[in-house]
């Protein structure tokens, strides 16, 4: 088998290559052995392997890699293991915020399963799983996405819940499929936390910074903005447009290019000759200096009144 097919046979199964899936592609143990000695194969941790081509294609993703150590951990756990949490978010291929799991959080059906414990290479919990709370991602077992929502959100962990829930509502997820898990859940410990931050989750917002802000903006009791609201050719991220007051957050890589740059300024400068107050924002106003931008937004909205 070439490096192509390797490669090929990698992206066929998330990445993650068992004995097994090699076998069933014919190569025998002999051929793995060799393969892994010319650098055609890698080890990953928990007895899996990848390839050079498909780590490469990871860059610095740090949760991209984490999934491909959540689905090592799953092939040596065995057929009962399901990943869950943070893990299955990263599985999903989620938009996340923060630094991933150290260690790949696992589910086992507690009738199987009882005394699941942490190991020093996965976190194994025992739960109680129903079918419709499982599905495949390129054949690795996760919890749903609802579910997997759900139990990040039951954690307490806002920021994670409001970016990966707006990025699963704009990508498929439905309110529905997130109400009939909360009601199979509803005894579960801190499901009524994750019931009030799950209605902050919007499917309007295009990015982790634009998720970032809005949270921000409630937390801090700014006056709910119209999110990616039209103004004539141009679409802005928030509005409050009776005041004409407009909030842009900029990602790095929203401008590439010079171009990118020209275009932007005549953007704004057609925003501002038409009446409207353009505040900026980035990474860092939205997560080391909240208070300070939303003062800035409260004062511009209280000109606009005045």
């Amino acid at each position: 088998m070439n490096q192509v097919d390797l490669d090929q046979l990698a992206v066929q199964h998330g990445g993650v290559l068992t004995r097994g899936s090699l076998g069933y592609a014919g190569l025998s143990s002999g051929a793995i052995g060799r393969a892994v000695r010319a650098g055609r194969l890698i080890r990953h941790r928990h007895g899996g392997y990848t390839t050079p081509a498909f780590l490469e294609s990871l860059g610095d993703d740090r949760w991209a890699h984490h999934a491909l150590t959540v689905k090592c951990a799953l092939a040596s756990a065995g057929p009962d293991a399901v990943a869950a949490d943070a893990s299955a978010a990263a599985v999903h291929g989620l938009d996340m915020f923060g630094p991933p799991p150290d260690r790949p959080v696992l589910v086992m059906p507690v009738a199987r399963h009882p005394k699941a414990r942490p190991t020093s290479t996965a976190i194994a919990r025992a739960a109680r799983l129903p079918e419709s709370h499982v599905t495949t991602v390129d054949g690795w077992a996760a919890t749903t996405v609802a579910r997997t929502m759900l139990d990040i959100a039951r954690r307490r962990q806002r920021r994670r819940t409001v970016v990966a829930g707006d990025f699963a509502l704009r990508t498929g997820l439905t309110i529905a499929q997130l109400d009939q898990a909360l009601a199979e859940c509803r005894r579960a410990p801190g499901i009524r936390r994750a019931r009030e931050d799950l209605l902050l989750c919007d499917a309007r917002s295009e990015s982790p910074l634009e998720s970032l802000a809005r949270l921000a903006l409630a937390d801090r009791n700014v006056p709910a903005p119209e999110l990616q609201y039209e103004i004539g050719p141009f679409r802005v991220d928030f509005c409050w447009p009776e005041d004409r007051v407009i909030l842009e957050v900029d990602g790095r890589q929203k401008y590439q290019t010079p171009d990118d740059l020209f275009a932007e300024k005549r953007r704004e400068d057609w925003l501002r000759a038409h009446g409207y107050v353009v505040i900026r924002a980035t990474w860092d106003d939205v997560l080391h200096r909240p208070a300070e931008l939303c003062s800035r937004i409260r004062r511009a909205l209280a000109q606009a009144a005045a």
